[in-house]
């Protein structure tokens, strides 16, 4: 083992600080490799629609939405799924990933395991960025400083292989001592930088008057039925809103006080489980809650697993003083072996600065205007709009554009805003379809077409992907996205109905209800995406789908 003792005050506030315990990380590896798997299991059955030029999202479409992501520095962009626009090739893709997620999982050759799974991870993210959420982004960045930091350790198959020691969780035979390394800084880094600047881009009106948490209850497209009960209590919406504001602006920083430092990590853990387990409780989000749940697991202190070796009182898991540690050492190795060979002080030095990047990466991307409605949507006044934005534009002097293109091949790339402002419609869509027999259905729902605002616009889509595509098309400027989810969709039916049910006219409605208070009552926006009808090839043929269809006259 490479390691030395933190004999200055130094290396002892940087312990204290970025140190983790060789079991949370430990749980820490397990928790990624289960997400991963899960992840693997949500995007499989819709492998062809974003992953395949047979859908919606081909490889030239994706290209387009990476230059609306990173700009000038797209062409830096890697991905392994753009070799090829075939399913098959995408799902050995997704094989190798599985097994790469159970390697890690069980801590098995766990470098590599780690290695295959962010390169795969990466790769997968940029070839349909539309679906993509603020868990994918976590997701990614921990994956990079996992790393450089030594997940294998214990309570893995490498522990076992290379040491003949493998810790339980209830063995108090052995208390392993804190490691420190990039990695490690990386990690509790980037689960600051997510809640930090999402608390930043949530600094206006909204959430300083406290309605910000009545809006997001209101998007039905990921509200579940948790979400109602709360909109009927108002002072509640508010002192949530509030306390959502309170932990990721100023909380979270106490994490970086080295002085009784396991105490606000384990406050800091307490608050943010609550949250993101009320989050799941309320808001269908895919595994967002989830990944960030793991995420914090690397700051679970040596006391939490000391504890509960022992068995000991709830008191004396707080009890978090040095007595309930080991001899604190900062390391690089991974299970007792020179991480990399000769390159291992390299790789460290590397990974400190992209620690660095990362915050400088977010600062630069603190929000200075998100739409055209942004003004609308705050309620400012044109000069309040100028103040709000004037500062910020100083921000963006924190990252050269010239170094913008190491984002994009490390896939560290991100931006946080979690509702920062919040949603002021609530969309729900119609794809109606006029099959051969006279039957109109919606494509969307499979079920009779209703223009009605459905009970639940949640249930009305089918799975996590497929409603933040649909969220994301109101937004992303891409010319001809919503005309290639129509006819995906359409081909999709086609495929698989006999003759008389084939679609002949197809057209997708989007509804956009406005939602915050003010709003109650008034009609939804209206807009229609495709409008499309089958060519007929003889007189004979109109007359006969007019006979079927009279409504289909006037737009023929």
């Amino acid at each position: 083992m490479y390691e030395h003792q933190p004999s200055s005050w130094g290396r002892r506030v940087l312990l204290q600080v970025f140190g983790c315990d060789p079991r949370a990380l430990a749980l820490f590896r397990m928790g990624l490799g289960l997400m991963i798997l899960l992840d693997i299991g949500l995007r499989w059955p819709y492998l062809e629609a974003f992953l395949t030029d047979a859908g919606p999202v081909d490889r030239a479409m994706a290209a387009s939405l990476l230059e609306l992501d990173y700009g000038q520095v797209a062409e830096y962009v890697w991905s392994l799924h753009f070799l090829s626009g075939e399913l098959a090739w995408q799902q050995g893709l997704m094989v190798v990933l599985g097994l790469a997620a159970v390697g890690l999982l069980i801590g098995w050759q766990t470098w590599w395991m780690t290695l295959i799974c962010w390169i795969l991870i990466v790769s997968l993210h940029m070839r349909c960025p539309v679906i993509l959420s603020s868990g994918d982004t976590l997701l990614r960045g921990v994956l990079f400083f996992s790393m450089f930091a030594p997940l294998g350790a214990w309570w893995s198959v490498d522990a076992a292989r290379s040491t003949s020691r493998s810790g339980t969780l209830l063995d108090e035979a052995e208390v392993p001592e804190p490691v420190l390394t990039a990695g490690t800084a990386g990690l509790i880094t980037q689960l600051f930088c997510m809640y930090f600047f999402a608390g930043v881009a949530k600094w206006n009106v909204h959430w300083w008057e406290g309605d910000a948490m009545e809006y997001v209850f209101r998007l039905d497209i990921y509200a579940r039925p948790w979400s109602s009960v709360f909109l009927q209590y108002p002072l509640l919406l508010k002192l949530v809103t509030w306390a959502t504001l309170f932990a990721e602006v100023v909380l979270i920083v106490f994490l970086f006080v080295p002085w009784q430092n396991p105490w606000w990590r384990t406050i800091n853990i307490m608050v943010y489980y609550a949250l993101h387990l009320s989050i799941a409780a309320t808001m269908e989000i895919g595994l967002f809650p989830y990944i960030s749940l793991v995420g914090w697991l690397p700051l679970f202190p040596a006391a939490f697993f000391n504890w509960l070796g022992r068995q000991g009182s709830y008191a004396s898991w707080l009890r978090l003083g040095e007595a309930d540690r080991g001899t604190p050492t900062m390391t690089t190795e991974v299970v007792g072996r020179d991480w990399m060979g000769g390159l291992r002080w390299l790789g460290q030095c590397f990974a400190g600065l992209m620690v660095v990047y990362v915050v400088l990466w977010n600062t630069a991307n603190i929000p200075v205007g998100y739409d055209g409605d942004l003004r609308q949507r705050l309620n400012l006044t044109k000069e309040q709009f100028v103040q709000y934005k004037s500062p910020r534009l100083l921000f963006s002097l924190a990252m050269p554009t010239g170094l913008r293109w190491v984002g994009a091949v490390t896939g560290l790339g991100q931006h946080f805003q979690m509702f920062g402002v919040p949603p002021w419609h609530s969309p729900w869509f119609v794809y109606d379809a006029t099959l051969e027999d006279g039957v109109r259905m919606d494509l969307l729902r499979l079920e009779p077409v209703s223009y009605d605002r459905p009970a639940s616009s949640l249930r009305a889509i089918s799975g996590h992907h497929w409603r933040k595509l649909h969220d994301n098309m109101l937004g992303y400027g891409i010319k001809g996205l919503q005309q290639r989810v129509a006819e995906y969709k359409l081909r999709q039916w086609n495929a698989s109905h006999r003759a008389g049910k084939q679609v002949v006219a197809l057209k997708v409605i989007c509804f956009a209800q406005q939602t915050g208070p003010q709003y109650q009552g008034q009609p939804p926006v209206i807009e229609t995406w495709y409008d499309w009808r089958k060519p007929l090839d003889t007189i004979q043929d109109l007359e006969k789908l007019l006979e079927r269809n009279p409504d289909l006259l006037p737009g023929i």
